[in-house]
């Protein structure tokens, strides 16, 4: 049996989570935000890849780095962080990144969420 908390309203977090995955990149970086300060650990990983998108890749890195940390199970996590360390230049990371995602998705057989991450490295370091 679920209890309902907040009299069957979502809480403020997944209310911000929503309205986010329904905007454009530019005004979704706000409810990520807000999504973030209301307590969801989960935002670190939409907030990175929408600073990415926006070509923030500081910022991006520093979320998807911490987010992979306490989610590393998830394929897509490392290879964000891959992209968002290749694109500050940290190409040692970003190739960490992609292997580790290579890795999960090899784990998790046919029930792997297939990434991009394969393909990446190629890029890095003219290998």
């Amino acid at each position: 049996m679920r209890r309902t908390l907040f009299a069957g309203e979502q809480s403020i977090n997944r209310e911000f989570f929503n309205l986010a995955t329904q905007r454009s990149v530019e005004l979704a970086l706000t409810d990520w935000r807000c999504c973030l300060e209301a307590g969801d650990s989960m935002a670190h990983f939409a907030l990175g890849y929408t600073l990415y998108e926006l070509g923030r890749y500081h910022e991006a890195y520093r979320h998807l780095r911490y987010y992979a940390q306490i989610a590393p199970a998830s394929a897509w996590n490392w290879c964000w962080l891959g992209k968002a360390a290749e694109a500050i230049g940290e190409t040692g990371e970003a190739r960490a990144a992609y292997e580790r995602a290579c890795e999960i998705e090899v784990a998790d057989g046919e029930d792997a969420e297939e990434t991009d991450a394969a393909e990446l490295p190629v890029g890095l370091d003219g290998g």
